[in-house]
């Protein structure tokens, strides 16, 4: 998590900015549309959180995080390519944040429980409040568009600690 956050953070602290930047009408639609696809993915996850090997799930979510952000680098001034990023936004966001919290409290001894989950968030919050300053240098420094490049370099450096890390098999995550 402390590699995925700053992708959440740009996204929290910034990508209004940038649509503003951009000359985007409602830059706010974006969380609106990124909300909507989150709790749509969250609801509908369960069906398949549990018979997807999780990097395999995981896969997909770095796709959509990767593509969400490919569009807000192209946007220019399409305010549909950015409000489509957004969509994508939020379904990396909806299905990333609960998977990495699912593998790191099943692959946990049941009495620890409570404290993988409080590392999880601590991971989660020190990644996005760390990337909030660093995203403002690096922005200040080089701009939106490489700033969204070091974004999308934080989530696949997330990718490959999954693939490192992550159970590969439903059924070692369940020997776990």
């Amino acid at each position: 998590m402390v590699v995925l956050s700053p992708a959440f953070g740009f996204g929290i602290f910034f990508v209004g900015l940038y649509g503003t930047s951009l000359g985007v009408v409602n830059p706010g639609l974006f969380y609106t549309l990124s909300a909507l696809s989150m709790i749509a993915v969250r609801l509908k996850s369960k069906s398949f959180m549990d018979r997807v090997a999780p990097l395999k799930i995981c896969t997909a979510s770095t796709a959509c995080g990767l593509a969400g952000f490919l569009l807000l680098l192209m946007a220019g001034s399409s305010d549909l390519a950015y409000y489509a990023a957004g969509i994508l936004y939020g379904v990396c966001l909806g299905v990333s944040m609960p998977l990495n919290q699912s593998v790191a409290v099943k692959n946990t001894p049941a009495e620890r429980w409570g404290a993988a989950n409080a590392l999880y968030l601590l991971a989660s919050d020190v990644g996005i409040g760390v990337s909030s300053i660093v995203w403002g240098l690096v922005n200040d420094a080089a701009g939106f568009p490489a700033t969204i490049c070091c974004v999308m370099g934080c989530i696949l450096a997330a990718w490959v600690v999954a693939w490192f890390s992550y159970p590969s098999t439903r059924r070692d995550r369940k020997k776990a």
